[in-house]
């Protein structure tokens, strides 16, 4: 195995691509790009919460959050900016939509690499 000089590899691509979603008859385009390590971390410790239940502490997950925030880090451009007020404002399938064409861009991949 050759030796790591290049610190480049270990840093998340700034490249963009194009994610085209179809709704309502029309398409709608959205220049995406990966998010950091750090930036996930951050986006996973704001849709996290505590509830105390039965004076034990419960983790709890919010999707939507996560979804939000997730949509704000990666969406470079597009016909919407992706702000919170936007996003409290999206047609409920049209979020879905978003959801699964850009935070699950990379699921295919991700099941594959984790096989090998």
């Amino acid at each position: 195995m050759e030796e790591g000089t290049d610190i480049n590899d270990l840093l998340t691509s700034q490249e963009t691509e194009d994610v085209t979603v179809e709704f309502a008859g029309k398409e709608w385009t959205f220049t995406v790009r990966d998010i950091t390590w750090a930036q996930e971390g951050t986006i996973q410790a704001k849709s996290m919460s505590v509830e105390i239940k039965n004076k034990k502490p419960v983790a709890k997950f919010n999707p939507h959050i996560y979804n939000h925030e997730y949509l704000k880090a990666t969406v470079v451009s597009g016909p919407i900016m992706m702000n919170e007020a936007n996003l409290l404002r999206l047609d409920k399938d049209f979020g879905e939509t978003l959801v699964k064409a850009i935070i699950n861009r990379n699921e295919e991949e991700d099941i594959e690499d984790a096989k090998n």
